[in-house]
């Protein structure tokens, strides 16, 4: 019998272009042009500026076509790891609604930070990131909450599997060898969540990590490094040295129908730069801020009816949630969230910043916001939405948004994710150029060498930083 492993990497080395249905190789490019795009706005955050700091410590500096906007470098690995920080940054990664994980960042950062020195066609690097994305979901989907439940980061955990696919397809690794990338690639699964509760940066590092180590098992695997077969599902595997006790662990989705049925067609874009479980509630209350013509100083209270797991994430720690100490901590903080909607009417690039997490009227309300527990609430694959304001005159004005706006239900169009992608790059090039990028990118199912198109992008790693 097949190790999960195997399975996987059976699947993945025998993967072409032609076997990926129209829509999945469609959303897989406007994923990549979306992870370089948040990379980019994730220079200006706290975390950005570090990486750039420690770049500038590495003394071989890259003059090749690297892309790494907050300092590129000589080091394939040091890019990724760079990358995959600067795409969480700012919490405006794409995710996987079942499972909560970003997959998109750790295999497309990973693939970007080879294929700047390796000439390849554009259909490689299309098929690379969604082996590497399918299979990370699949792998989530095996366990979806138990790693949150026990305080781990499953984008941490498992996102390496994401990056050690994606770069093995994109390598030519034979089944074998990528068997034993994706063995090696379990061992750095690692990712504790204690960092939500304090506001720290090394949260974002998680994708970081992700993304290097994956690189990292691959090419140790290339060059002969052999790793456990069974180190999904085994004795000591990764789901039973993680899940200590009790689990919810079903473990024949991995494999199952991979290559019929595409799981990363439940990926969900991010419209806000905010933990993804709170984007129905942000529609929710912009949709009564427009539509009541609402007054800050009318409201007496708000409850947000939630789902069950997403108390931890986004609601608890109660007096931490509402005055949140860092921009971090503010982005998974449901009654910050909701408090800055109503008073500035948006959540976008201003939004977090010490002078709106201080603004006294956003903490006056924050103070207000309630959650309880919602027991009609949806499973983890939909993000509901629900909030009820209670105004002075004695009404409740209530709304409900079923679907996170960019999930299947909802989706954002290619417009809106090109649009999307000109905000995040506009403080670096102009818009001809970020036009010239996301054509690029689009087209990279016609390329048949992709030095090019990362040339371009290399263009991203310089000048002026946003505000």
């Amino acid at each position: 019998m097949l190790s999960i492993s195997q399975g996987l990497a059976e699947w993945a080395a025998g993967l072409d272009f032609a076997s990926i249905p129209a829509d999945v190789a469609a959303v897989t490019k406007l994923r990549i042009l979306d992870v370089i795009g948040v990379c980019v706005s994730g220079r200006r955050s706290a975390v950005g500026a570090g990486i750039e700091k420690a770049a500038r410590e590495f003394s071989a500096r890259s003059t090749g076509p690297a892309f790494a906007p907050a300092g590129a470098t000589s080091f394939p690995l040091f890019n990724a790891f760079a990358n995959g920080t600067l795409a969480a940054a700012l919490d405006y990664d794409d995710t996987h609604n079942s499972t909560v994980i970003h997959p998109s960042s750790p295999a497309t950062c990973a693939v970007l930070g080879l294929a700047a020195d390796r000439p390849g066609a554009g259909r490689d690097l299309i098929v690379s990131v969604a082996a590497g994305v399918e299979a990370c979901c699949r792998i989530g989907l095996a366990a979806p909450g138990e790693f949150h439940r026990r305080g781990l980061h499953p984008t941490g955990v498992l996102g390496v599997f994401a990056s050690a696919v994606a770069t093995a397809r994109f390598l030519g690794l034979d089944p074998v060898r990528m068997r034993h990338g994706i063995g090696i690639a379990a061992s750095f699964g690692a990712g504790i969540m204690q960092a939500w509760l304090d506001g720290t940066d090394a949260r974002f590092c998680h994708t970081g990590f992700a993304a290097s180590s994956g690189m990292l098992a691959t090419q140790l695997a290339a060059a002969g490094v052999t790793g456990p077969a069974e180190s999904i599902e085994g004795k000591f595997g990764i789901f039973r040295t993680h899940l200590q006790g009790e689990a919810a662990l079903d473990l024949s989705v991995i494999c199952d129908g991979i290559g019929q049925r595409w799981e990363s067609r439940n990926i969900s874009f991010k419209p806000y730069p905010t933990a993804h479980v709170t984007h129905s509630f942000i529609d929710a209350a912009l949709h009564l801020r427009r539509a009541e013509t609402l007054k800050i100083d009318e409201i007496v209270s708000i409850v947000c009816p939630v789902a069950e797991y997403m108390i931890p994430l986004v609601c608890e720690p109660a007096e931490e949630k509402r005055t949140p100490r860092t921009a971090s901590s503010a982005r998974v903080s449901l009654p910050h969230i909701i408090a800055e909607v109503l008073v500035f009417g948006e959540i976008g690039p201003r939004s977090f910043s010490e002078e709106r997490r201080s603004d006294p009227r956003v903490r006056a309300l924050a103070e207000r916001i309630d959650y309880r527990t919602d027991p009609d609430a949806p499973g983890r694959g939909t993000y509901k939405g629900w909030v009820q304001i209670r105004l002075r005159d004695g009404r409740v004005l209530e709304r409900i948004e079923e679907y996170n706006l960019g999930s299947p239900q909802k989706p954002l169009d290619e417009a809106a994710l090109r649009n999307k992608f000109r905000v995040n790059v506009k403080d670096t090039i102009d818009e001809v150029d970020a036009e010239r990028i996301a054509d690029a990118v689009l087209s990279l199912d016609r390329q048949e060498n992709v030095l090019p198109t990362m040339k371009l992008l290399s263009a991203l790693n310089e000048a002026r930083r946003g505000s």
